[in-house]
């Protein structure tokens, strides 16, 4: 399925009563999609059930980390509130996780190809002596709630699945130094960035959910900045988003 970065009500995340971004496309395009967990169907809870149970975790999170958030948790769980999502996939992703490496190990230097794994990237090994201070701990976190204050907390979610939480606040703070170390973008760019999309070899044109038109993409000079860039815009839509709505951002996939 890839990677899919989730900006809205936690009840209406959990209950399913969302589209990713695949699903949205596949439907204006007339066609049909199944949609395939790598690790199963996520837990999902009842509609009828699903706002007191996530009333109550917010209780037991604010209770269990009563010393590292300290002016509470406020968002809109109203069934009115819009929801984004978007998808940065799993090499947008990773670039932007390496991306933040390197603006804390500038001394190396940045790739021009996404590797493989980035466990063999010497930037990413050397923030894993720091790694709770560091960029990429905050942008490997499944769950980003509004809010101010600093933390960075694992535990699970409404749902039952296991998270690592924290806030926008660190979210916008990691964004903006990657920012800051390598273009130092302003938000129409980014935008241009979005638009622009994920590396790929082609693109398919559908008309009634059939192929109608094929068009090769030459690849990029800088693969990996593409990717890295591409992965930006996107987390920085969904964090846009969510200070616009003040609604939680998940990532899913």
């Amino acid at each position: 399925m890839g990677l899919d970065l989730y900006a809205g009500g936690l009840a209406r995340y959990h209950t399913g009563a969302w589209e990713c971004e695949a699903q949205r496309i596949c439907r204006e395009a007339g066609m049909t999609v199944k949609i395939v967990y790598e690790q199963g169907m996520p837990k999902r809870l009842s509609k009828a059930t699903a706002p007191l149970i996530i009333f109550f975790w917010r209780r037991r999170i604010l209770k269990k980390h009563a010393h590292l958030i300290k002016q509470g948790l406020k968002w809109s769980e109203a069934s009115s509130t819009p929801y984004l999502a978007r998808k940065p996939d799993h090499d947008g992703w990773r670039a932007l996780l390496l991306s933040a490496a390197y603006a804390e190990h500038p001394e190396l230097t940045i790739p021009t190809n996404l590797p493989k794994t980035n466990e063999l990237d010497p930037a990413y090994v050397a923030v894993s002596q720091n790694y709770l201070q560091s960029i990429v701990s905050i942008l490997e976190c499944h769950m980003f709630l509004p809010s101010a204050e600093n933390f960075l907390i694992a535990r699970e979610d409404a749902a039952g699945t296991k998270r690592f939480i924290t806030s926008t606040a660190n979210l916008a703070w990691a964004l903006d130094a990657i920012n800051q170390a390598h273009w130092q973008a302003d938000e129409p760019l980014i935008a241009r960035w979005a638009d622009r999309g994920a590396l790929t070899s082609k693109v398919v044109t559908f008309d009634v959910g059939k192929v109608v038109h094929e068009t090769d993409i030459p690849p990029p000079k800088n693969p990996f900045m593409h990717a890295a860039q591409f992965g930006f815009a996107i987390y920085s839509e969904a964090l846009n988003f969510s200070r616009k709505h003040n609604v939680p951002i998940l990532t899913d996939e």
